[in-house]
Order: C-alpha cells, then structure tokens, then sequence
C-alpha cells in the first residue's frame, strides 16, 4: 500500500555534494523544514510558515547549492514572481524525473 506525499510549500534540489550540515544551516536560515523527501531525483519537499513562501524560496535559491527551487500549489498572493508552476516538478517529486530532466525510473 502506497503512502500519500506530504503536502508542502516548495519543492527543491540540492547539489548531491551537499553536506548534511550545509543543507540544515540553508533551510534554518530560509525557514523551512523537509516534511518528505529525498525521492530518486534528490528532491525534497520542503514546508515554511503561511506567508513565508517567497522569502524562503528566494534565500535558498542564493545558495549555490540549490539547483532548483519551485512552489508547490496555489501561488500566493504576495508572491510577484511571474514564473509558473513546471508540471515537471510533480514528476520530479514522485521521482519519475531526474534533475538533469532525464526520465527517471517510471516502473516503480
């Protein structure tokens, strides 16, 4: 029997080489907390306060390490970003993408 995914506010994809402390000292200071993750593809699903989304996803996407970083859901309404939702991150969070774009394994 299949779990159902967390629910969170951002998606995002760290460089493979990031060490566990640098990824906790980027989402510390964004904010957030991982409520699922890694999927196959590395992404984790991350959650921030209500409010919180844009500041959270524009803090760690000045990290070099993030190599990417997308909302999840409705967009709020303070977010200004004009960017919409890539339908290949859902692909990517149930890790039926890699990063890099490639189909991931689609038979599990």
């Amino acid at each position: 029997m299949r779990t159902a995914p967390a629910t969170g506010s951002l998606v995002v994809v760290f460089n493979p080489t990031t060490s566990v402390a640098e990824v906790q000292r980027i989402l510390r200071s964004a904010g957030a907390r991982i409520v699922d993750g890694p999927t196959q593809a590395n992404a984790y699903v991350l959650e921030v306060p209500p409010g919180q989304t844009e500041r959270a996803a524009q803090a760690i996407r000045a990290e070099r390490a993030a190599l990417l970083i997308e909302p999840l859901g409705p967009p709020a309404r303070s977010m200004k970003s004009t960017r919409y939702f890539d339908p290949r991150v859902a692909l990517l969070v149930r890790g039926r993408l890699r990063a890099n774009g490639s189909p991931g394994d689609r038979g599990r």
